[in-house]
C-alpha cells in the first residue's frame, strides 16, 4: 500500500465555489451569483452506475455546486487558465447524510464514512512524520483491507482535525454520473514551480477528470463533521461495473468530490483536514 499524506486548511477563497443555505420548509430558492470568476471544483471521478440505492435524507441545503465551463484535454496546474475559463454554479440540492452514514458505501456509492470504532484518529499527533508513518499508515492500511477487499484501488481518507462547520467536503453518489460527464484530462506541472509545486514538480504530467453539469448529479455530505470520524472517497476500482458479489447492482467507480461554502460562515474557522491519498493493490 503507498501513502500521500497532504493537509488542507481552507482558505477564505475554495477550490469550489459552492454557495448554500439551510432550506427551510416554504422557504425561497437564492438566485444564482451574478458572476462566475471564483474558482470551481473539479472532480475525480468514472463510471455510470445506474439507478440510485437509498432515500435520500430528509434534511438537505441548496447549494450552487461550481462546473468549470470549459474542460480542455491539456491544461497546466496552478495557472491563471482556470480562472479565465469561467465556471457554471448550478443549484443542487445537497443531501445531509448525519444519523444516516451507515447507509452510504464505497462499493455502492463509491463513498463512505467512517465511525470512530472504524477508525479513531482525534488523538494523532500529526505534526510527527514518524508516528504518522508508524501508527496512522497502519490504521489506515487495517481499514482498507477491511473496506475494499483483495483488489486493485485508488482512494482518499480525510480525517477532520476539529468539527467542520465551515467548508464542508461533498460528494457525488458514483451511480449519477453518466460517462458522458466525464473528460479525461492531463495535468501538466510547470517546470518552474512556485511553492505550490516545488516539491513533486519536474515537468511531469498526471491524469484527471473533469466533470460537466447533469441535474441527475446527486450531491451528499455529513454536517459538522468530528474529528473522530473520517470519509473515505474512492478514486479508483479495478472492479468498477463488475457485478457485486451476491447482491443485486455493480460496483463503484471513483466520485466527484468538492467542498461547500455556507453563507453565514465566512467567519467561522475554516476546515482543517488531513486527507491521506492510498494506492492499494493485493494479489
Amino acid at each position: 500500500m503507498i501513502f500521500s499524506l497532504d493537509y488542507t486548511a481552507t482558505p477564505g477563497l475554495l477550490p469550489c465555489q459552492a454557495l448554500a443555505n439551510k432550506k427551510e420548509p416554504g422557504e425561497k430558492t437564492a438566485t444564482a451569483p451574478a458572476n462566475d470568476k471564483s474558482p470551481a471544483g473539479t472532480a475525480a471521478i468514472s463510471d455510470s452506475m445506474g439507478s440510485l440505492g437509498p432515500t435520500p435524507p430528509s434534511r438537505s441545503i441548496e447549494a450552487y455546486i461550481g462546473y468549470d465551463r470549459n474542460l480542455p484535454v491539456q491544461k497546466v496546474a496552478g495557472t491563471i487558465s482556470r480562472y479565465r475559463n469561467g465556471f457554471d454554479h448550478v443549484l443542487t440540492t445537497v443531501h445531509d447524510v448525519r444519523g444516516q452514514e451507515h447507509n452510504y458505501t464505497l462499493d455502492i456509492q463509491g463513498f463512505q464514512f467512517v465511525s470512530p470504532e472504524e477508525f479513531s484518529h482525534d488523538a494523532h499527533d500529526y505534526t510527527d512524520q514518524e508516528h504518522i508513518k508508524s501508527i496512522v499508515y497502519t490504521q489506515t492500511q487495517d481499514l482498507l483491507k477491511n473496506i475494499t477487499g483483495a483488489r486493485e484501488s485508488t482512494a482518499i481518507l480525510t480525517l477532520p482535525l476539529k468539527t467542520v462547520r465551515r467548508d464542508p467536503l461533498c460528494v457525488c453518489d458514483a451511480r449519477s454520473v453518466n460517462e458522458k460527464d466525464l473528460v479525461n484530462q492531463r495535468v501538466y506541472l510547470p517546470k518552474d514551480a512556485d511553492s505550490s509545486f516545488k516539491d513533486v514538480s519536474r515537468g511531469a504530467s498526471f491524469e484527471s477528470v473533469g466533470v460537466k453539469p447533469n441535474p441527475e448529479h446527486e450531491w451528499y455530505y455529513c454536517s459538522e463533521m468530528r474529528p473522530d470520524e473520517a470519509l473515505l472517497i474512492k478514486i479508483h476500482d479495478s472492479a468498477a461495473g463488475q457485478a457485486r458479489d451476491g447482491v443485486s447492482g455493480i460496483v463503484a467507480s471513483g466520485v466527484p468530490h468538492t467542498s461547500l461554502q455556507i453563507p453565514g460562515t465566512e467567519d467561522v474557522e475554516a476546515r482543517e483536514s488531513i486527507e491521506l491519498r492510498c494506492l492499494v493493490f493485493w494479489d
